[in-house]
């Protein structure tokens, strides 16, 4: 099947195929495949690690944690059933995985063993998440808003509205990424980019 999300770690990118449920390793100089993992997902978001490749799967509505070496489901973390409508994200930094499911909840888990660190409630339904710039960054969809959070205490330092009101037809946040000294956060309703300055928030 076709490519659908890619997740870049040291020198390897890791391809998830939504028609084919693989995982692909692909060497980042001289761009031949490396290892293909049969995970059998529908993969919604991706990020890799040393040792392993973390995916939300949408057919088990779970997010796994893929061990490289023995090309296989090493750890399913489900999420709890009868919830909204939603694309969690999970994303690698600071020496660990961060990652939503689709309540108000942000997992900080091992990136090695796959165990959970810690949960942090932020009172919010959580979409996706980025780290970088000295931050955990997430974003609610329903709330309109991007959340700045302290990746050791998990106390929120910012709460950001994408828009000054909040409408069905106003823009809402569905995608995050950090890079180029900036958050960027892809907007849904009123397709839309924003850029925050990391500084500033």
């Amino acid at each position: 099947g076709g490519p659908s999300l890619l997740a870049a770690h040291g020198r390897r990118v890791w391809v998830a195929s939504d028609a084919g449920g693989t995982v692909t390793a692909i060497d980042g100089r001289s761009l031949s495949v490396r290892r293909i993992v049969p995970a059998n997902v529908a993969a919604t978001d991706i990020a890799a690690t040393d040792g392993s490749v973390w995916l939300h799967d949408a057919k088990r509505l779970a997010l796994l944690r893929v061990d490289v070496a023995y090309r296989s489901v090493a750890n399913r973390f489900s999420r709890p059933p009868d919830l909204r409508p939603t694309l969690p994200g999970v994303d690698f930094g600071r020496g660990a995985v961060w990652a939503t499911d689709a309540t108000t909840r942000l997992l900080k888990l091992d990136a090695e063993e796959g165990n959970v660190l810690r949960t942090f409630d932020l009172g919010r339904p959580l979409d996706d998440v980025a780290v970088g710039a000295g931050a955990i960054w997430a974003i609610s969809g329903a709330a309109g808003r991007v959340f700045e959070i302290d990746p050791r205490t998990g106390s929120i330092r910012a709460r950001i509205p994408i828009t000054g009101r909040s409408g069905v037809s106003d823009p809402a946040p569905i995608a995050i990424a950090v890079g180029e000294g900036a958050v960027w956060v892809l907007n849904g309703n009123a397709p839309s980019l924003t850029r925050i300055d990391p500084e500033l928030a």
